[in-house]
């Protein structure tokens, strides 16, 4: 599939993401240890398995809406999207570090 899009976009970038990962887990441990073999770069973000992200699907949100308690979620999209943005202009974008439960925007140099 990557191939077929390369095709068409030459400037494509593909990147595998662990998500709903479970830390010390030997899945978790399989994974990392198979996804090589794809000969694909891996994120450096991974998104966590978090109750945060079920809510906020079930309530039309964001984790950045639902305040403190949504931390660790916030911190993982945010490091994903900054992660995203400098694959796609380095050095471009900076990770903005601000109080959890406020809106997010980019912040640019």
């Amino acid at each position: 599939m990557i191939e077929v899009a390369s095709s068409v976009n030459e400037h494509l970038q593909a990147r595998l993401l662990i998500n709903q990962r479970k830390p010390n887990t030997r899945l978790a441990a399989k994974t990392l240890e198979l996804l090589p073999e794809y000969l694909i770069p891996l994120c450096r973000t991974q998104i966590g398995a978090r109750e945060a992200y079920r809510h906020a699907a079930a309530y039309g949100q964001t984790v950045h809406d639902l305040g403190p308690k949504a931390a660790p979620a916030v911190r993982e999209v945010e490091a994903l999207t900054s992660e995203i943005l400098s694959v796609m202009q380095p050095g471009e974008y900076v990770n903005e570090q601000r109080p959890v439960g406020r809106p997010r925007s980019v912040a640019t140099r």
